[in-house]
């Protein structure tokens, strides 16, 4: 088995490594959400929204890119030699919007999760 070059670890961690570790910070967020809702804190019913809501946005953009690549790789296993590389570049740009505004959505959504959970931990239950 030959070494990992640095091209192949940061695709490793950008296509394995980042959305595992977004999912899992979303997961835990849904569940401090959750905990301070079932507390009756005043703001843990927003909290557990956001977090949810990021959670299922982060799914979203990557499930809109699986379904845009598995499209892009149809057409180019169809077009001739010559534009296999452009229709396959524009492809997976276009695929990477999907996971982009996910991510971005999403960061957007866990930010307010976390004042949220602040506020509910300082409200009186």
């Amino acid at each position: 088995m030959g070494r990992i070059g640095a091209g192949e670890a940061l695709t490793l961690f950008f296509g394995l490594g980042l959305p595992l570790a977004h999912l899992t910070v979303g997961a835990v967020l849904v569940l401090l959400g959750r905990r301070a809702m079932r507390a009756g804190r005043r703001f843990g019913a927003g909290a557990f929204f956001a977090a949810t809501s990021a959670l299922v946005a982060m799914l979203l953009g990557l499930l809109g890119t699986a379904i845009e690549l598995v499209r892009v790789f149809g057409s180019v296993a169809d077009a001739e030699v010559a534009a296999r590389a452009n229709r396959l570049a524009e492809g997976i740009a276009g695929a990477m919007i999907g996971v982009t505004l996910g991510v971005v959505v999403s960061l957007a959504l866990y930010a307010v999760s976390g004042v949220l959970l602040v506020l509910a931990r300082r409200a009186p239950p």
